[in-house]
C-alpha cells in the first residue's frame, strides 16, 4: 500500500534532499562540518537553522516524519527520528572528468516559461519527468527571471523521457526549446561565431565603403601631370638648391627632399605643369639638368606610380595634420565649458596649421573627426611648412 505523502511533505523531503544532494552538498561548508562530527547524523534541530526549511515548518517531528516517507533512497532516520544523514551507499561524485561530463549529460536547457513564475512551481512541473538534483532559474544583469531554465536529473531515463516527449507545455504554452545542455551551449556558440562573422562582415564592407569614398577623393583632389622627380643629387644639396634650380621655369607647390637623398620630388598647382618644366629646362641646359656637380635625370611621373605617389603625399600630409592636433591639446582638459564659437574656429584652426588667411576657417563642423580637407589653401599652406618657408 502507498504511503500517503501531503503536500508539505512533498516540499519538506525536496529541500532536505536538497541540501545533502551532490549539488549543494560539496559547496556548503557548514553541513560538511556537522556531518564530520557524528559519522555523518546531523540533528533535526540543525536543520531547522536552514531558513528554506524552516519557512516550511521549524517542527522536528513534522520533518522527521516527512523524511521517513521518502522515496528516493538518498537519506536515512535514526531510531529515535532525532537526526538523519546521507545514506553510506551514496556517497558524493568525485569531482573527476567523468563525474563532471555525467553531471553535464543529465542536464537539460528549457525555455519558454512565465517570466513571473516561482521555483516552487517549476519545480512542481518538473517532478512530472522524474526525480531531479537542482534546478537553475536563469536570470539576466538585474537578476529578473529570463524564462529559461537549467535542470540536472537524477537519472538518465528521466532526461531522455524530458527530451522524447512530442510535446511539453507549461500552461497550454509549448516550450520553445528543449536541449541538453551541451547542445545548447553548442547552439550558443554557432550563434555567437556567426553574429561574430556578421559584424565582421559589417566591418568590412564599411571599411570597403571608406576605402572607396577615399580612392573617389583621391582621384578628385589628384592634379595629373604635376609631379617631376629627379635622381642623382649630390650629397651636399639642399631643398633650396632645388627650388633655386627650378623657379625661373614656374612656381613651385611643394619640393619632397631632404639633405643627403639621391632622389626627390617635386609638385606643381597646375595640371601637366611637371612636363612643361622638364622641357624647358632641359632646353636651357642643352638638354643636361646639373646641380652641384652632378647630373641629373629627370621625368614626369604617370599612371600607377604617380597615383602611388599622391596617396603617400596626402598619407605624409594627414599625419602632419593629426599629429599637430594631437599636440595642440596636450594638457587641455577634455571636458568643461565650451568655447564660444570664435575660440572653437580658433583652435581648430591653430590645431590645422592654418592662419586666419588661408581661406579654410570652415565652420563649427569642419574637421572635428580628424579628417583632412586636402584643398588647395591647405596644400599651399602645408607645402610651403615642407619647404621650409
Amino acid at each position: 500500500m502507498a504511503v500517503e505523502i501531503s503536500d508539505l511533505e512533498k516540499k519538506i523531503i525536496r529541500q532536505v534532499e536538497y541540501y545533502f544532494g551532490n549539488h549543494n552538498l560539496p559547496r556548503d561548508k557548514f553541513l560538511q562540518e556537522q556531518i564530520k562530527t557524528e559519522d555523518g547524523w546531523v540533528t533535526f534541530e540543525t536543520m531547522t537553522k536552514f531558513n528554506k526549511l524552516k519557512e516550511l515548518t521549524a517542527d522536528v517531528k513534522v520533518i522527521a516524519a516527512a523524511m521517513k516517507k521518502a522515496t528516493s533512497g538518498l537519506m536515512e532516520v535514526n531510531e529515535d527520528e532525532t537526526k538523519l544523514r546521507r545514506r553510506s551507499d551514496k556517497p558524493i561524485p568525485e569531482n573527476t572528468e567523468d563525474n563532471r561530463q555525467d553531471v553535464n549529460n543529465r542536464t537539460v536547457y528549457a525555455k519558454a516559461f512565465p517570466l513571473d513564475l516561482t521555483l516552487e512551481k517549476i519545480q512542481n512541473f518538473f517532478d512530472t519527468f522524474g526525480p531531479f538534483e537542482h534546478i537553475q532559474m536563469r536570470k539576466d544583469v538585474k537578476r529578473k527571471f529570463k524564462g529559461s531554465v537549467f535542470v540536472t536529473f537524477s537519472t538518465k531515463e528521466s532526461v531522455e523521457k524530458f527530451l522524447s516527449a512530442e510535446s511539453v507545455k507549461y500552461n497550454d504554452v509549448e516550450l520553445v526549446k528543449r536541449l541538453r545542455k551541451s547542445d545548447y551551449f553548442k547552439e550558443k556558440g554557432e550563434e555567437k561565431k556567426k553574429q561574430q562573422e556578421d559584424r565582421q562582415k559589417k566591418k568590412n564592407d564599411a571599411s570597403n565603403r571608406q576605402h572607396k569614398d577615399e580612392e573617389r577623393n583621391f582621384e578628385n583632389d589628384m592634379t595629373k601631370g604635376a609631379l617631376l622627380h629627379l635622381k642623382g643629387f649630390a650629397d651636399k644639396s639642399t631643398r633650396e638648391d632645388i627650388k633655386n634650380l627650378l623657379q625661373d621655369f614656374g612656381p613651385i607647390a611643394w619640393v619632397d627632399f631632404n639633405k643627403g637623398d639621391t632622389e626627390g620630388w617635386v609638385r606643381y598647382d597646375q595640371e601637366n605643369k611637371a612636363k612643361d618644366v622638364l622641357e624647358k629646362l632641359l632646353a636651357a641646359n642643352d638638354n643636361t639638368i646639373t646641380l652641384n656637380g652632378a647630373t641629373l635625370e629627370g621625368r614626369v611621373l604617370e599612371g600607377e606610380e604617380e597615383a602611388e605617389r599622391w596617396k603617400k603625399m596626402f598619407k605624409d600630409i594627414k599625419e602632419r595634420v593629426t599629429g599637430k592636433q594631437r599636440r595642440a591639446m596636450k594638457g587641455k582638459p577634455r571636458f568643461g565649458k565650451r568655447p564660444c564659437k570664435n575660440k572653437r574656429q580658433a583652435a581648430k584652426r591653430a590645431a590645422s596649421g592654418l592662419d586666419d588667411d588661408d581661406g579654410a576657417g570652415g565652420d563649427d563642423n569642419d574637421a572635428d573627426d580628424g579628417d583632412v580637407d586636402v584643398s588647395e589653401a591647405k596644400k599651399s599652406k602645408l607645402d610651403t611648412e615642407a619647404n621650409g618657408d
